[in-house]
């Protein structure tokens, strides 16, 4: 009897494994089911953080539409790829971007278009590490989050500016090395927890342009430094303020 459950389970076992497999996550990355096509397997956690299996079989409901969710650095973009389950019911899709994956930042959207994947480039991206995860948003306001994904841009510098020096103590240069012209530019400085400590704004930014700020007043640590044009991050840069 053991015998035939034995072989029985393993038989299950590798016909698990021959079919697509669709993993989906929670917004702090943690796995929260597999499916398999007709059998899927759901998680939750305790609060030491073990993984628990709430349910599994046939017609097992998982609640994540994410289907997959990769990227790459190219050429100092990143370009960014997701595919979902279904769309019922989806009204759009939110691009956030974090430096230190706790602290996101939405830098775009892309609305519902009736795709099962869909495709975006970041074109400013900062150098160093990198983090996004999609939002999906829903027509009565509901959010399922994508697993967060980790790209490390090895570029020199920012595609628009320049921000110098860092580490930092007294001041802190910002130097246009792109033109911008005829959109409202801001720039704003957020500690650790994404709280703005400091902001200035542009009508206008010739290439060269530099503006110099005074940041004694700012406790050590480490803030982001934020370019936005027309209210969406366009740049940021982690930087360190020592005393």
């Amino acid at each position: 009897m053991k015998k035939h459950l034995y072989l029985s389970i393993t038989l299950m076992s590798l016909a698990m494994q021959m079919q697509a497999q669709t993993y989906y996550y929670d917004r702090k990355s943690q796995l929260t089911g597999i499916n398999y096509g007709d059998y899927a397997i759901a998680y939750t956690y305790d609060k030491l953080g073990n993984r628990i299996t709430v349910e599994q079989g046939e017609g097992v409901v998982l609640n994540m539409n994410f289907a997959g969710f990769t990227g790459a650095v190219s050429d100092c973009q990143a370009q960014l790829s997701w595919q979902v389950v279904t769309e019922e019911r989806v009204k759009a899709y939110i691009i956030e971007r974090s430096m230190d994956g706790i602290a996101f930042q939405a830098i775009d959207s892309v609305q519902a278009a009736g795709s099962r994947t869909y495709n975006f480039t970041d074109a400013h991206t900062p150098k160093g590490n990198l983090f996004y995860r999609v939002i999906m948003e829903m027509n009565n306001a509901d959010k399922s989050y994508s697993s967060v994904l980790k790209l490390i841009n090895s570029c020199a510098t920012l595609n628009l500016v320049k921000i110098f020096p860092n580490p930092a103590t007294e001041t802190l240069n910002l130097t246009f090395t792109s033109s911008v012209s005829g959109m409202p530019v801001q720039f704003v400085i957020v500690d650790a927890k994404g709280r703005p400590v400091l902001s200035a704004s542009f009508s206008t930014a010739g290439v060269g342009e530099n503006h110099r700020f005074d940041i004694s007043s700012l406790a050590a640590g480490t803030y982001f430094c934020r370019l936005l044009i027309e209210g969406k991050i366009e740049a940021e840069e982690k930087v360190v303020i020592v005393r």
